[in-house]
């Protein structure tokens, strides 16, 4: 059966459980719908993956698979050959900066691509976890590092994981039980229809049930797919929350029962900048600290903090970002505009202003003492070459 609010609710509230009782696809709706910001830990055997969710969106995700690395993705998708990414992943290990700063850096790809593909890459390792029947999960509240925060729209990967990765066994449970049960349309989904990009068979069914409530058979019949087909369907339809069955449709329009969709705030790009530019600050900025992030020397008085800030928060202002062709990086404005505050608090603070030029004195000196000491790299990326080979 299909997951209430409340159950959703109870599912985020969580702090561990298992995988075969809460699925992957559950989890990732139950976090969305609920705006929570964690880190979703699944585990099976030796494989793990970490994802960062900030607000209920996953914006990173870290594994243990060789394969599932940006620059593997890369390699396999044709945009680097092997001399390339060998001689660009040697630069980012010794220089210690992503993978797509030195791409870019060397006319490899364009920051566009870069965005693009670690989007990609994302979405990838993201789809994987729909393949996972068993295992456990963990939610942390714990941070975790991101380097350049991506945006995935969660419903749309819900829809697609479901309807291509879902082992069977799983489809069959849930429409097992829908059988001689009245289906139609949520009235007030957190997703709407025409906000998702739907096969054929999917786009059938929400068209057979716009305008009355069906059963299953009935909806097979009037889908024109073969009845696996039409099964997968009703199933991610059902478990991202645009289906309902009649008894809980009746619950959703009964009197003083509301129920609104989470409301999209669209932010606008400025004409004072250019795309590079807020890309390639974007993708950088959470390895900066308020003084880079700013522009800012360490010895940097509060009238110099100020003004700094007054020309960043000019600069990525959402509210100067309505249209134009700047409208592509809008979220990545209102990213940088709000680490700029953040910054700013840090630093208009006499104190915490001292703190951080401290810190970033002993950094430096740490990092200079590195490298003349011996070094090696340690990695626990499961290779499954490497392994072959070893054993």
């Amino acid at each position: 059966m299909f997951h209430t609010p409340e159950d959703l609710a109870e599912i985020s509230a969580r702090s561990r459980g298992d995988l075969e009782q809460v699925q992957f696809a559950v989890l990732l709706r139950a976090l969305a719908e609920t705006r929570r910001t964690c880190v979703l830990e699944i585990r099976r055997r030796r494989l793990f993956k970490r994802i960062a969710i900030e607000a209920g969106t996953p914006v990173a995700c870290e594994s243990n698979l060789a394969h599932e690395r940006f620059g593997s993705f890369l390699l396999r998708a044709g945009r680097l050959n092997e001399t390339e990414y060998a001689t660009s992943l040697s630069a980012t290990i010794t220089r210690g900066v992503p993978l797509g700063e030195i791409l870019v850096e060397r006319k490899l790809l364009t920051l566009d691509e870069v965005f693009r593909y670690l989007q990609q890459c994302l979405g990838k390792q993201l789809l994987d976890g729909f393949t996972w029947s068993d295992g456990e999960f963990a939610l942390l509240n714990e941070p975790m590092t991101v380097p350049a925060p991506l945006k995935v729209k969660v419903h749309q990967l819900i829809v697609t994981g479901l309807t291509r990765f879902a082992p069977q066994d799983q489809v069959d449970g849930v429409v097992m039980t829908l059988i001689g049960r009245e289906l139609a349309l949520h009235p007030a989904p957190a997703v709407a229809v025409d906000e998702l990009r739907l096969d054929g068979c999917s786009s059938k069914i929400c068209q057979v049930l716009g305008s009355s409530q069906h059963s299953l058979s009935e909806i097979a019949a009037r889908a024109e797919h073969p009845i696996e087909e039409v099964a997968r369907s009703v199933y991610a339809l059902g478990m991202v929350g645009l289906l309902v069955t009649a008894d809980e449709l009746e619950r959703i329009e009964q009197p003083g029962v509301i129920t609104q969709p989470i409301p999209q705030i669209r932010f606008v790009p400025g004409s004072d900048t250019t795309q590079d530019e807020v890309m390639r600050l974007f993708l950088a900025h959470r390895r900066l600290d308020a003084f880079d992030l700013l522009g800012l020397d360490d010895s940097a008085t509060s009238a110099d903090v100020e003004r700094a800030y007054a020309t960043f928060s000019q600069r990525f202002a959402p509210w100067n970002y309505e249209a134009g062709p700047l409208a592509v990086v809008a979220e990545q404005a209102r990213e940088l505009f709000l680490a700029g505050s953040r910054g700013y608090a840090e630093l208009a603070d006499d104190e915490r202003r001292a703190s951080l030029r401290q810190r970033r004195r002993r950094a430096t000196a740490s990092a200079a003492a590195a490298t003349t000491g011996p070094g090696r790299i340690r990695t626990d990326l499961l290779d499954s070459e490497a392994q072959h080979k070893k054993g």
